[in-house]
């Protein structure tokens, strides 16, 4: 199977509320098998890649809670520098966060030595004040934020 295609399967994913976790789970199993199969993945497709995870997240639902397969299938990606994924992450949380996305950005906060944290936490406490977003999301993005400040 080509990148192409496998994005196509990513982006045109949708779940509702009646979609059972066991289902998404499988989805991004099998995607996952896909990638790996795909070898030497240049920056120019991982970019593609990594894109289309947090496509397929601004595509449903705000607050669709977290799904660790689909969350440990994206980190793995841009593994070990994460420079790719870094930069998505970031422009996610700026324009449309979403509950795993915030999630993903307090995981990021974390892996960070703490002084170079800081403008990552603010992006927390900018979505936690952020009226124009899902209650949900900001609630958890606070929850984050008052995290992050106890551990400097």
């Amino acid at each position: 199977m080509t990148l192409e295609k496998i994005i196509e399967e990513i982006e045109g994913y949708y779940v509702d509320s009646d979609t059972e976790d066991a289902e998404i789970i499988s989805f991004f199993e099998a995607i996952g098998d896909k990638i790996y199969k795909i070898r030497n993945i240049n920056n120019l497709d991982k970019s593609r890649l990594i894109t289309s995870f947090f496509n397929y997240l601004k595509n449903q639902t705000p607050e669709l809670e977290e799904n660790w397969t689909f969350i440990h299938l994206l980190e793995d990606i841009d593994k070990p520098k994460y420079s790719i994924y870094n930069d998505i992450l970031i422009e996610t949380n700026k324009t449309r966060p979403t509950y795993t996305s915030v999630l993903l950005l307090n995981r990021h906060i974390n892996s960070i030595e703490s002084g170079n944290s800081e403008n990552y936490i603010d992006l927390l406490r900018e979505i936690s004040e952020n009226k124009g977003i899902h209650e949900d999301i900001r609630e958890i993005a606070a929850e984050f934020y008052q995290y992050q400040l106890t551990k400097k």
